[in-house]
């Protein structure tokens, strides 16, 4: 009994936090997501990359929470390109993204429809999807 109410004493705040953590996700992009072909290589905002493999598996992200699988150089390069530092477009070009997953104001936002000429595809709550025009 006592582990029990353990149990559903512990679960009450994590449900709570999990309840807030859905309402942060793009979920209006589910949907535009799932339509990328197969197979399309994308880079994500870190916070979102664990959702979108589960909400789009089709999908190759460039960088995602397994953070341990990649090479300082190329964290790097995820890392500079999110801010549109020097050698974005390299990092890009090597990474073969075609789609970008991304908070609205972030650098790389601007310097990819500059630059690129990618365009905003959909947006949902402050990330917008990207894609060659």
């Amino acid at each position: 009994m006592t582990a029990t109410v353990a149990a559903v004493v512990l679960a009450i705040p994590l449900a709570a936090i999990r309840g807030q953590a859905a309402r942060q996700v793009p979920t209006a992009l589910t949907q535009p997501l799932r339509q990328i072909p197969q197979g399309t290589h994308v880079i994500s905002d870190g916070d979102l990359s664990g959702w979108l493999m589960f909400q789009a598996p089709q999908l190759r992200p460039v960088f995602d929470i397994r953070i341990e699988v990649y090479s300082a150089a190329h964290v790097r390069g995820y890392i500079a390109a999110l801010s549109a530092q020097p050698g974005w477009t390299a990092y890009l070009a090597r990474t073969q993204a075609r789609a970008a997953l991304l908070k609205a104001d972030a650098p790389l936002v601007s310097a990819l429809g500059n630059q690129w000429h990618w365009t905003v595809v959909a947006a949902d709550r402050g990330y917008v999807l990207m894609e060659p025009r």
